[in-house]
């Protein structure tokens, strides 16, 4: 037998724990009425398995704890940024750094320097839900252009979250290259089930869009993720390191931004790397503007030494294998107990597909949606609908009409370094339960949802119907 190989050798030991509070079902099914069935009114402490996320929800090692203890908290300069900087150089192979509270304040402000007039287009692989609002926001129009692989949930592909290399040069071609400020590719791609993009995508890409003078940005939130399955899936890539497949990466784009609350394994923080230093002198005075400082953009000093050490450890190939192995594990588990699953699983999360789950639920009655809240009822294990009809659909401004969202998945999100796989393996007996209550479980409808369309991923109410 290959012990090395075995992946219940865990490259990191248990040093603190953190007490769940278990509650009843009765007392569950209150919760999510009162909630108007919606996570986002449920107390975090009242969700003995929270698999809503995989943002911000990383447990920290002794060596980020040991850092954020020895930060300093001067305000122009600090130490931790120089730690912070040096991470990030290593890590994008990029000479100009800007932090920022987390992902969202950077998609901000990339997007508020690179869109320079109304009408414009932004394509991606498939955009993340805030960087569409930020692109609209300055009169942009985002669009998804990922290949026809990724539609079908059960074809077994290895890099599902590429773009459509033909449909993005006809973009091009049909809307000029003059009203396409950058190309966004996200990696991997959430939005997507959390697919990953090939190395030989990303560069083809890039170099269609740099041909036509379009810039690259990259979404590396979970680039590091993305990087494990091209050193595992893509050839010529065996034998390189994590971080010399991040570093190629990155060579490809001219703006990387990250959610450090991901893959650089701390609960706050993020950042913008660029060569351009006029770009960068640009995006820095909206950094102070809203962020901050230079030198902390938003964060404590405690933050950047503990994503200087984060990002870091994010690198490293034994931690990746376990990571993933871990998301593997949890969904062949679904798989025993015939819980339809997208396959193959990404890198962050196991998405179920809601419509398989409960075929009886049509889409305008959230059957993602009805899945989670279940799961939960029953067994205290959170999930979200995402994407899904609830949360994702889109008016398409050009019609005016609503865009269907493509899937009904309910995800379930692996917060890093946290769950044992004896609790993964509880989550999936209470969602296998969950789903073979069948025509047992009924849909929604919505009692309320707020004007703005994007504020519906996580603020609503819905009711049962009858």
């Amino acid at each position: 037998m290959d012990f090395d190989r075995d992946r219940r050798r865990k490259p990191f030991k248990i040093k603190v724990v953190q007490p769940i509070k278990w509650n009843t079902r009765e007392e569950r099914a209150k919760i999510m009425e009162a909630a108007g069935y919606c996570f986002g009114f449920v107390r975090a402490e009242d969700i003995p398995i929270n698999l809503t996320t995989d943002s911000g929800t990383s447990a920290m090692s002794m060596a980020q704890w040991s850092a954020l203890m020895d930060a300093d908290e001067a305000y122009f300069n600090r130490k931790n940024f120089y730690d912070f900087e040096k991470a990030v150089k290593d890590f994008t192979g990029m000479k100009y750094v800007l932090p920022t509270h987390q992902g969202r304040a950077a998609e901000h402000i990339v997007c508020a320097v690179l869109i320079k007039h109304k009408g414009a287009v932004i394509p991606a692989n498939a955009h993340f839900g805030t960087t569409e609002i930020h692109a609209m926001r300055y009169g942009a129009r985002p669009i998804n252009l990922p290949i026809e692989e990724a539609f079908d949930t059960q074809k077994i592909h290895p890099f599902k979250g590429n773009i459509d290399i033909n449909k993005f040069e006809e973009l091009i071609s049909n809307k000029g290259a003059e009203n396409i400020p950058f190309l966004n590719m996200v990696m991997t791609n959430n939005f997507m089930a959390g697919q990953p993009v090939s190395m030989a995508n990303l560069k083809e890409a890039a170099e269609i869009a740099h041909e036509h003078g379009i810039k690259v940005v990259i979404d590396a939130a979970r680039l590091p993720e993305n990087a494990y399955f091209i050193k595992e899936r893509e050839s010529g890539y065996k034998n390189k390191s994590i971080r010399e497949i991040c570093r190629e990466a990155c060579s490809y784009a001219d703006v990387v931004h990250m959610s450090c609350k991901k893959c650089a394994l701390v609960n706050m923080g993020g950042f913008i790397a660029t060569n351009d230093k006029d770009l960068y002198m640009e995006m820095g005075a909206l950094l102070v503007q809203f962020e901050g400082y230079l030198t902390y953009g938003g964060l404590t000093g405690r933050d950047l030494a503990a994503i200087a050490v984060g990002l870091n450890e994010g690198l490293d190939y034994d931690y990746l294998a376990d990571r993933i192995g871990q998301v593997e594990y949890f969904a062949e588990q679904l798989r025993r107990r015939n819980v339809p699953i997208y396959e193959p699983p990404g890198g962050h999360a196991v998405y179920i597909d809601a419509e398989k789950a409960y075929p009886h639920i049509p889409k305008e009655q959230y059957p993602a949606e009805a899945l989670g809240v279940e799961a939960y009822i029953e067994g205290g294990v959170a999930g979200l609908g995402h994407p899904s009809s609830l949360g994702w659909t889109r008016t398409d401004p050009e019609t005016g009409k609503p865009v269907p969202c493509p899937f009904e998945f309910t995800r379930y999100a692996i917060p890093r370094r946290v769950y044992f796989d004896c609790q993964l393996e509880y989550a999936a007996d209470v969602i296998a339960y969950a789903v073979e209550k069948g025509e047992k479980v009924k849909g929604f409808r919505i009692k309320w949802v707020p004007k703005n369309e994007f504020l519906k991923v996580f603020i609503y109410r819905l009711e049962r119907i009858k």
